[in-house]
């Protein structure tokens, strides 16, 4: 999920599925079958626009460059015309306020306080919004300026101009339904953490720094640093993962090749979409990182 212009799961708040093994060092995975005339690739994005991201596997922009298809969690393109309907699920029930969660006044004093900070005017609407899309709006906030766009736009982006077919792998409602299932307690308490943890700055320099060098293991251990509950685990990862595998599934049996560029979250552990798609019949192998 995108922060901010689409529907956010923050990457620091993707739990870990720790594989049960070692990960090889890769980002971009082949995934090939015995009834396929062309392998499909599965890429593990960031939802960055730090300079470093985009340049973890030159190899990316040579498949993206074949690939007839593309395919994201969203299409963005389709979610975006989506965007004020978005808003009814960002909003706090009626007749309830951010203010309900906190039994501290001080905690609730200093969420407002790291809002105001960041956010400037658009924090007068805090009160009324689901501590979920605060959180990503905060690290929308801190996030690097180095692109215009993040890394999975960016391959929709250049797809589009290509004149390939650009899909996704869920709906917008069903992303959003995910965040409607997290209680609102669960969201609250993760927003005063990462407050109180100031963003995760630091953890966020590290992260980024293993994403770049395409270790996805020490990401996960990374992420786990960050406190998300079960069932946070549950709707934002496991649930999803089913799904996105079962269509990949589909659309490798109907179709063109495709090239699947999804949150890295997704790929590792026992759940993650690498462990699913072989426990379809698929060969899914790392591509070795190339550099220019």
């Amino acid at each position: 999920m995108r922060i901010l212009h689409l529907p956010a799961i923050p990457f620091l708040l993707l739990p870990a599925l720790l594989p049960g093994q070692r990960t090889p060092h890769a980002l971009l995975w082949k995934i090939s079958s015995d009834g396929a005339e062309a392998p499909s690739y599965l890429y593990g994005t960031v939802h960055s626009r730090d300079g470093r991201v985009f340049h973890a596997n030159d190899s990316l922009w040579d498949i993206a460059e074949r690939m007839p298809r593309v395919v994201g969690e969203l299409d963005n393109e389709e979610a975006r015309g989506g965007a004020m309907g978005m808003m009814k699920n960002m909003m706090m029930p009626e007749g309830r306020q951010l203010n309900d969660l906190y039994a501290d006044p001080k905690d609730l004093e200093r969420i407002h306080d790291a809002l105001k900070a960041r956010l400037g005017p658009a924090a007068m609407m805090a009160d009324r919004l689901k501590p979920f899309w605060l959180m990503a709006m905060l690290m929308e906030s801190d996030m690097a300026k180095d692109s215009t766009a993040v890394l999975d736009d960016l391959l929709q982006q250049r797809a589009h101009r290509a004149g390939h077919e650009v899909l996704g792998l869920e709906t917008l409602q069903e992303q959003l339904d995910a965040v409607e299932h997290i209680p609102l307690q669960e969201q609250a308490d993760q927003l005063l953490d990462l407050v109180k943890h100031d963003l995760y700055r630091k953890d966020m320099e590290r992260l980024v720094k293993a994403y770049a060098a395409q270790d996805l293991d020490k990401v996960m251990r990374m992420m786990r640093t960050t406190g998300a509950t079960d069932v946070m685990d549950e709707e934002l990862i496991v649930e999803r993962n089913g799904r996105m595998a079962a269509r990949m599934d589909s659309l490798m049996r109907t179709g063109a090749p495709c090239l699947f560029a999804v949150g890295a979250g997704h790929l590792p552990g026992d759940r993650g979409l690498i462990r699913a798609m072989q426990e379809r019949g698929y060969s899914v192998d790392p591509v070795a990182p190339t550099h220019r």
